[in-house]
């Protein structure tokens, strides 16, 4: 792996307490090739980590890049003030390129309808909106939105009142991440961000993992910072998060954890070497 030479920010990391909740696979398959390509010192655990980490952070950055251009055509086309009871969103991504996202509501007696549906083509461009569709919500359509409710109501503190939620499929349920939203112009939020693993059905939560002890933003000063840097204390690999902020902002990021430091570039994690 080559060493990398830019000029680097190191940042000053702004560290708060997270306040108490107010409210609350698939990249293509990493091939042999690039498996061949970790030093052979990793673990395989680490090996694991480290493809779940470029994988699921590419999928986040996609799926919550759609869900922000298909909230603002909703809010293009409709008066959101007359939905009830809203349930959310949900990004569906097709292996043949036709894209979709729906945005849901629960009625009286509690069964769900989409009530606009956002299409893309497979260049992520929107391709069509249909409001308040005649078709019938599909049953995993219904097990997602479970396992989003079950994981938001298991959140009990965050780095904002409202978090941004992507859901992705898991072979043991659903992979449920919550991310903080940016709030400032210049300002990007890198902590609060966690993962709940749920359940098959959608109704239980197997597993919570924090990416951050703290709600930490990252600032970068001026149009000569070629990457951002900062310090990853909670695991030694850097996580999904790392990959989706790089991707999201167009920084390479420099990420120090035990075991060294580590480049996030275009959706790649590698570790630096230096070769003196």
């Amino acid at each position: 792996m080559k060493k990398l030479f830019v000029t680097v920010l190191v940042l000053v990391i702004c560290g708060c307490q997270t306040n108490q909740k107010q409210s609350t696979n698939q990249r293509n398959n990493v091939t042999t090739s690039e498996e061949s390509q970790k030093p052979l010192f990793y673990t395989p655990e680490q090996i694991q980590k480290l493809q779940f980490s470029e994988q699921a952070g590419y999928l986040i950055w996609i799926k919550d890049s759609l869900a922000w251009t298909a909230t603002d055509k909703v809010r293009e086309e409709l008066d959101l003030s007359t939905i009830d009871n809203p349930l959310g969103w949900l990004v569906h991504l097709d292996p043949e390129g036709n894209h979709r996202v729906s945005f849901y509501r629960s009625a009286s007696d509690g069964e769900i309808f989409s009530f606009a549906d956002v299409y893309y083509n497979d260049s992520f461009e929107i391709s069509g909106f249909e409001a308040h569709p005649k078709r019938a919500v599909a049953e995993d359509e219904i097990i997602m939105l479970t396992a989003l409710s079950s994981a938001g109501n298991s959140i009990t503190e965050a780095c904002s009142e409202n978090l941004n939620s992507v859901v992705l499929e898991d072979d043991d349920g659903w992979n449920v991440f919550f991310l903080t939203p940016p709030t400032e112009p210049g300002v990007i939020p890198i902590g609060g961000a966690q993962r709940l693993l749920v359940s098959q059905d959608g109704k239980s939560v197997l597993e919570h993992e924090h990416y951050s002890k703290s709600c930490m933003n990252l600032q970068p000063q001026g149009d000569d910072v070629d990457a951002l840097m900062m310090t990853h204390i909670v695991d030694e690999i850097p996580s999904p998060v790392h990959v989706f902020t790089s991707l999201s902002y167009d920084y390479p990021l420099y990420v120090a954890t035990s075991l060294g430091l580590w480049t996030v570039i275009d959706g790649d994690i590698e570790e630096v070497k230096d070769k003196n």
